[in-house]
């Protein structure tokens, strides 16, 4: 939840520029890397924004990341036990744990990624046009999983809102 000025601002930036793409896309559905337990996690009145814009415009909105437990289930890895299990592989290999730590989450980008299509994958999703915001980071590789899908997949915005490019 925003606690200053500048915070909120941006958070309406947000807001607006999903709302004007979803419009101009015709989207049936905003989708996200977020689950409601990760809202939560961040405290009384934490909200989705593209939870909130789904609302506001009266289309669907759908969580796609794990929780807790299912990520126990897929074997992902976040926060510290990424941190804890790079640090112990650093320490085998006499690597860099922050460069061993890079190399681990970009592995687990498949795997979470796999999730998210299984998220998404509800009837009549290929007739209808679903924004899913993420981070920039999996931009190219989510649009590949997508592919690999069978889910035709077009970048809208690269990398908000230093990149507003896509294709």
């Amino acid at each position: 939840r925003p606690s200053n000025g500048a915070a909120k601002q941006e958070m309406a930036k947000v807001q607006r520029d999903l709302s004007t793409a979803a419009k101009r896309l015709g989207a049936a559905m905003i989708a996200e890397d977020a689950s409601a337990e990760w809202v939560k996690d961040h405290g009384p009145g934490a909200i989705s924004v593209a939870r909130r814009v789904a609302a506001q415009m009266r289309v669907r909105h759908r969580y796609c990341d794990p929780n807790r437990g299912e990520r126990r289930t897929c074997e992902l890895k976040v926060g510290g036990e990424l941190w804890d299990q790079a640090n112990a592989i650093a320490m085998e290999t006499r690597r860099n744990v922050v460069a061993v730590w890079r190399e681990e989450v970009r592995k687990g980008f498949q795997a979470q990624e796999d999730f998210w299509v299984g998220r998404l994958k509800v009837r009549g999703l290929d007739k209808v046009a679903v924004i899913f915001v993420c981070g920039a980071d999996h931009v190219d590789t989510f649009e590949a999983t997508l592919g690999a899908n069978g889910i035709e997949a077009c970048i809208h915005c690269r990398d908000w809102p230093n990149d507003m490019s896509g294709n």
